[in-house]
Formats: C-alpha cells, sequence, structure tokens
C-alpha cells in the first residue's frame, strides 16, 4: 500500500505542475485511501483546491495536514494562502508566524514577505462583503462552465474599484486565463435570441450596443437566467460617466465640445430606447435608466474581437474586469474555440494584469469608460471651417463641396495629417479670383500663392484663438485650480479642458510661427508645406 501511496502523490504532484487540478484532486483521494490521514497528501490535496479557488476546502485539508504534521511547512502555506485569497490577510499572517516558529522554513518567511507587501498596497473587502460574496459566485460559475483562470486572482482596491493581478508569476506569451466561446454575449448571439428578433426591427443609431444592452437587461430580470452571475457582477453605480453629470458639472465644461458629445450621448441612448419600446412594448417595463446603465455596461466592457473570421462586438466575463494601462502586460485574441488573455511580458506574483484600451483621446475615454489619462497625447480638439454664405463665390465653391459647406478636423499635437487638410480646405475657402478656382480636389490644395497661404494661415489663426476665447478660465488658472480639493467628476472635467486647450495652445504657437516665418522670408511656395513640422513643438 506505501508503494500505492507514493505512487498516487506523485501523479498528484505531477497533475499539479500541468495544472490538472481536479485530476490532482482524484489522486490525492486514491494517496489518502492507501494512507488516511497522511499530512503530506491532505497538503498536496488543499493545494489541488486552491488551483479550483474552492478555498474553505483548501483550509480544512490544511487544518488536518497541521494536526497530523504540525512541522509540515506546506500546510501552513496552503492555510495562508487560502486565508489570503478570501481576504483574511491578518490571519493569513498569524498561520505564517505559527509556521515559522514550528519549522522557520525559508518559503514562509518568502510567502510573508509578499502578503505584507501586498497588505501595505491594496484594501481587500472583508469576507463577509456583499461583493465578495457576488463574485465568489461568479467565479464558480467560470469554473462550471470551462473557464481557466488559475494564474490569476481578483482584488479589491474598494467596493468600487478592483483588478486583475498574478496569484503567481507569468511568463511572457504563456495564457494569463482562458474563457470557452460559450461564455461570450457576442452581438450574434443577442441577434438570435428571442429580443434579437425584435430589435431587427427598430431603427437604432447604436445596434451593437442597444443589442447586447437590451439581452443583457432582459437577461438579468430571468431568474433561471444561465448568465445571472455573470450579470449580478457588473457595476450598479455609473456616477462618474458624463452622461450622468449634474449641471454644476456640466458647468465646469463651458466653452468645451465635449457638451455637445454628451448630449449626443444622451440623445441616443434615448432613441434607441424608445425605438425599442416600439418595436417589442413589453420592453417599456424596464425605465430607460435601467437601459441606459446597462448601455454603459456594454460601452465601457465591450471588446472587439475577430470570431472565425468575423468581426464582433462581446462581453467577456473576466476579460472586461481588466484596467487600461499604456504599459499593458496582456493582450486578447479569439483562438477557437476560446477567448484568450496572454501575457506580454514576465509578469511577478501579484502584480496587476492589464491591457491597453487602445491610443484614445480623452473625450473618448471618459465618455465611454468614465475615466481619462493625465498626461494623454492622443487629445484631440474638433475644429470646423466653414464657407461664409457672403463670400464672392459662394455658389461656385458650394457646388464644387457637393453641397456641403462646412468641414470638422481632429486635430491632434500627434497627427500632421489632420492639421494639413485644415489648412488645404482653409486654403480653397480663401481663393478670391475665379481662375484659381479650379483645382483638381477643393479640400486638399496644396500652397500655391503667397497671398493665399497668409489668408488661410490667418484664418486658421482666427478659428485657433477663438475656440480658446470661448473657455471662461486659462489654462494657467485651470492649472492653479487642478491643486484644489476638487470632487472625482469636478477633477476630470478640468483634467478635460486642459487637455483641449493644450491643443489649442500648440497650434496657436504653431501658426504664430509659421506666419512670422512667412512675413519675413521669400519662400518657395512648393516647398512650403516643411514648414510645418511638429518635432521643434
Amino acid at each position: 500500500m506505501k508503494t500505492h501511496f507514493a505512487a498516487y502523490l506523485q501523479e498528484a504532484e505531477h497533475h499539479l505542475e500541468d495544472k490538472n487540478y481536479y485530476q490532482a484532486l482524484k489522486s490525492c483521494s486514491k494517496a489518502l485511501e492507501a494512507a488516511p490521514g497522511n499530512p503530506l497528501a491532505l497538503a498536496t490535496k488543499g493545494k489541488a483546491f486552491l488551483g479550483i479557488k474552492k478555498y474553505s476546502e483548501a483550509l480544512e485539508n490544511a487544518a488536518l495536514a497541521k494536526e497530523g504534521n504540525p512541522q509540515l511547512k506546506d500546510a501552513y502555506l496552503v492555510e495562508a494562502e487560502a486565508l489570503y485569497f478570501m481576504g483574511i490577510v491578518e490571519d493569513a499572517l498569524s498561520v505564517l508566524d505559527q509556521g515559522i516558529e514550528a519549522c522557520n522554513h525559508f518559503q514562509l518567511h518568502k510567502y510573508k514577505g509578499f502578503i505584507a507587501s501586498q497588505q501595505s498596497i491594496f484594501s481587500l473587502l472583508p469576507t463577509d462583503h456583499p461583493e465578495r460574496l457576488k463574485f465568489a459566485e461568479f467565479f464558480e460559475w467560470l469554473q462550471e462552465n470551462g473557464c481557466v483562470f488559475d494564474p490569476v486572482e481578483f482584488r479589491y482596491y474598494s467596493e468600487d474599484f478592483r483588478g486583475v493581478h498574478a496569484s503567481k508569476p507569468i511568463c511572457r506569451v504563456d495564457v494569463a486565463f482562458s474563457i470557452p466561446k460559450s461564455l461570450l454575449v457576442t452581438v450574434e448571439m443577442t441577434k438570435r435570441s428571442q429580443i434579437g428578433e425584435y430589435l431587427s426591427k427598430a431603427e437604432l443609431l447604436s445596434p451593437k450596443h442597444s443589442h447586447l444592452a437590451a439581452f443583457l437587461l432582459e437577461e438579468k430580470h430571468k431568474r433561471d437566467s444561465f448568465w445571472k452571475s455573470y450579470i449580478s457582477v457588473l457595476p450598479e453605480w455609473y456616477g462618474e460617466f458624463p452622461v450622468y453629470y449634474t449641471e454644476q458639472e456640466k458647468a465646469l465644461l463651458k466653452g468645451s465640445p465635449f457638451l455637445k458629445v454628451i448630449s449626443s450621448k444622451l440623445q441616443e441612448i434615448q432613441n434607441d430606447y424608445e425605438s425599442i419600446c416600439k418595436v417589442y412594448s413589453d420592453f417599456s417595463k424596464y425605465s430607460l435608466k435601467e437601459f441606459s446603465d446597462m448601455r454603459l455596461a456594454v460601452s465601457s466592457r465591450v471588446i472587439g474581437v475577430l470570431i472565425e473570421g468575423v468581426e464582433s462586438d462581446a462581453m467577456v466575463p473576466l476579460a472586461d474586469m481588466l484596467n487600461h494601462s499604456n504599459t499593458n502586460t496582456c493582450t486578447w485574441s479569439y483562438e477557437n474555440p476560446e477567448f484568450v488573455v496572454e501575457a506580454l511580458c514576465n509578469i511577478q506574483r501579484g502584480s496587476e494584469t492589464t491591457i491597453s484600451y487602445g491610443n484614445k483621446c480623452n473625450s473618448v475615454f471618459l465618455l465611454n469608460y468614465g475615466f481619462l489619462e493625465k498626461d494623454n497625447l492622443f487629445n484631440e480638439f474638433p475644429v470646423t471651417a466653414e464657407l461664409s454664405p457672403s463670400d464672392a463665390f459662394f455658389s461656385v465653391k458650394k457646388e464644387a463641396l457637393g453641397g456641403k459647406i462646412s468641414f470638422t478636423f481632429m486635430l491632434s499635437k500627434t497627427k500632421e495629417n489632420s492639421f494639413f487638410d485644415f489648412l488645404a480646405f482653409l486654403r480653397f475657402l480663401e481663393i478670391d479670383t475665379e481662375s484659381n478656382l479650379v483645382v483638381p480636389n477643393c479640400t486638399k490644395v496644396s500652397p500655391f500663392s503667397y497671398f493665399n497661404e497668409q489668408k488661410a494661415l490667418q484664418r486658421a489663426y482666427s478659428i485657433i484663438v477663438q475656440l480658446i476665447e470661448e473657455y471662461p478660465t486659462t489654462l494657467t488658472e485651470d492649472k492653479v485650480i487642478l491643486g484644489e480639493e476638487l470632487t472625482q467628476n469636478e477633477y476630470n472635467c478640468l483634467l478635460l479642458r486642459m487637455g483641449e486647450k493644450e491643443v489649442l495652445h500648440f497650434y496657436k504657437e504653431l501658426l504664430e510661427s509659421v506666419i512670422s516665418y512667412l512675413d519675413t522670408r521669400e519662400i518657395n511656395l512648393e516647398r512650403f508645406e516643411s514648414l510645418y513640422t511638429f518635432k521643434d513643438y
């Protein structure tokens, strides 16, 4: 029997190395049948329970192992790790102190140092907190449906802020976790549902997001919904999203084009809600606020993914809880039949696993995710130039423009082409002789006249200065206000408008420099666009 015991225990350890935790449990059970109460087998079984995140069962086996051998370091490690993941950090440290006193193993000292370092950085919710209980059910649902995520753990920084961290070292290109296709809520899946049939008849402004939101809202109110555990962990408060800003908060955005963006988003959500109610009367039992909340849940968590050659939007449980970082440690892909999150670099135990939401302007981050970045190189400002009805060639120019008299250009400090397009359009608007109106592309006019170039530059400068003056405060004043005591939403409004002003001031200074250069030198217009270089600004 001892021979069988050793073989079963070795088999269990191999299964643990391969992350086959359920097989490891079976091997441990056989080992315990061969040697009932063996402390080493009990501790190994505890490790297997840790792998499938069954922390209570891990604690039970660790306690029995300690009882059989009070000097078994693995028993203390299993017990401490289970307590740590349950959020009972003080008890975990106490167990490690007991283990150090009993056997003084270096691994116990090492793990104690790790837990102590994490405790000083993160505040974990208590074990009986409702949020933790909801997530326990959610993780169990993931496991029952084939999700593999043992290399990661969930951290609670506060009741409303959380993240996914490495529970063990993850090597570059290793899989951090995977989600089977059956757990993905895709647009295509929602279209095949009962409510999807109704939505196919609705006139939706944002069809993908509204399909997902309507489906999830219906499932949220079904007692026996397969998606209940997932939907229960979606956020319930969206006060940091601009569509719910108070009038006082929106007043901080005076002069900002973002106010129109907020208004447009509100109208879009209301339009889609009313359109759905029109084709599916039962949907009116849900309020506009409920639908709006779910739309925000979707916009802040949806992931674009290529599934079997088809581009789709999907809600991906667990993956949609990864926070954004410009120095992201993970990336994702769909590798049939599962969604895979893979490490881009070596990730130390305890470090957060993050993904990049993309290089986006702060207005996009704030509108869709409820946060923004302090030093965002990708901020943009929409600048509109319009053909004046008083222009001597208004009719001819309007016809050349295809009937459209205004164009908007997204200017940023990192995209030269948008500025060149803006200036090219202004050259066309400033044409004042009929012979010059014959151009190949009226929105792509190259420099052709010293005086036209002067007028185009001056017009660009005037537009930029006017936009700056629409703000009630200066950029310098904003920097002072930033140091005052502000709510999160007030801080976000301030940071957003500062980012906009920085883009405008960048172009104001650039245009001042180019205008000054043009005024004092004779220039070969064929080479004139080479003056517009961003590298010195």
